[in-house]
């Protein structure tokens, strides 16, 4: 299958997300955390509720806050579901390597954590 291609993209991120929707209590809860996460995978370069929100095609963060601060969702099982697929996908012998670049380039000279540490 071609990701490049739109639908593909949306028809493999959806089956991908299918069995992550019963571990959160109400459905706005499940529409945000997928809508989140497809944020999180754009090409915008701040990834705050505000641009994530925007890139979604939302005017206000509204709609992406409450999975942030308040939405009931079971995390432990939502991980232990990702470690399997991680693991079905990708294998377990002799182990899984994780990148993970969560790091980014500070902009500015006004914000906390902006001076190099």
């Amino acid at each position: 299958m071609e990701l490049t291609d739109g639908n593909a993209w949306q028809s493999a991120f959806e089956g991908f997300f299918a069995p992550f929707g019963k571990f959160f209590k109400r459905w706005q809860s499940r529409d945000s955390a997928q809508r989140y996460i497809r944020g999180l995978l754009s090409d915008v370069l701040r990834k705050n509720c505000w641009q994530l929100a925007e890139v979604m095609g939302d005017a206000h963060p509204d709609s992406m806050e409450p999975l942030l601060y308040g939405a009931v969702w079971e995390a432990d099982a939502v991980c232990q579901q990702l470690r399997g697929e991680v693991k079905e996908r990708m294998g377990d012998a002799p182990g899984i390597g994780v990148i993970d670049e969560s790091g980014f380039v500070k902009k500015g000279d006004c914000s906390a954590g902006v001076k190099r540490q």
